[in-house]
């Protein structure tokens, strides 16, 4: 979006004409939920929020919420643009999204929004532990997804055993897929998964813990209450 910040990350050099583009880009994280990556990728691309940033908003605040206030913002930063005025994209996004410009708000409402960011050590728990959960979810469902394409067919036989030994209602609509296209159906994939993940102990390979070890997450305790950080920088939640 014109006059819009990216996320600086890795780039590409483009030529356009005579002149030489640069393009920041960016990976998306393996636990991304995809209910939430449009939000993301656009909090990231367009208006220049760290990756790490972009998920704790996109996972604190409802997504109607972080789309008008964008919005918002752009239509400040375009308007300060035409005037010479320079805007911090990224700031002026999160100082929206939190404060929620879409209403005028009272000098209580103002208070109490202050208040509440100053969490109790039980609500940052509860905060941090719900972000880690959203995430640790798209995470292991990659890593079950993974597993299954590399697998391929060599736990045919004991998912066929498998499948015999939880002879439900459930159980013959999977095996009557399964005959007629052996891996491929939805509902075998997903009796895939819950198989991996108990019969073949993935489920406590790929633990919560793994997830956050892999992914640079830890938890300290700063003067009585609860912080995390993903490598090092604070996370936001």
């Amino acid at each position: 979006t014109e006059g819009l910040r990216v996320h600086a990350g890795d780039t590409e050099v483009k030529k356009n004409g005579d002149s030489i583009e640069v393009i920041d880009k960016y990976e998306v994280p393996q636990e991304l939920p995809e209910n939430l990556q449009g939000t993301i990728k656009r909090l990231v691309e367009d208006f220049g929020f760290d990756i790490t940033d972009a998920m704790a908003v996109a996972n604190e605040s409802e997504e109607k919420r972080i789309i008008e206030n964008l919005d918002i913002t752009e239509k400040r930063v375009r308007a300060n643009q035409k005037k010479g005025i320079s805007t911090d994209v990224a700031k002026y996004a999160r100082k929206a999204i939190e404060t929620d410009f879409r209403v005028k708000k009272t000098g209580l409402e103002l208070r109490m929004a202050s208040e509440k960011s100053t969490r109790s050590t039980s609500a940052q728990k509860t905060a941090i532990n719900k972000f880690l959960d959203t995430y640790y979810l798209g995470w292991y469902r990659k890593k079950l997804d993974d597993f299954m394409d590399e697998a391929e067919d060599q736990f045919e036989e004991a998912f066929e055993d498998y499948m015999n030994r939880h002879d439900d209602l459930m159980m013959h609509s999977v095996r009557a897929e399964y005959q007629k296209s052996f891996f491929a159906g939805p509902l075998v994939k997903n009796q895939l998964r819950i198989f991996y993940s108990e019969e073949l102990g993935l489920q406590v390979k790929y633990s919560k813990e793994f997830f956050m070890e892999e992914s640079g997450y830890t938890i300290e305790t700063e003067d009585d209450s609860q912080e995390l950080y993903k490598f090092g920088k604070k996370v936001k939640v």
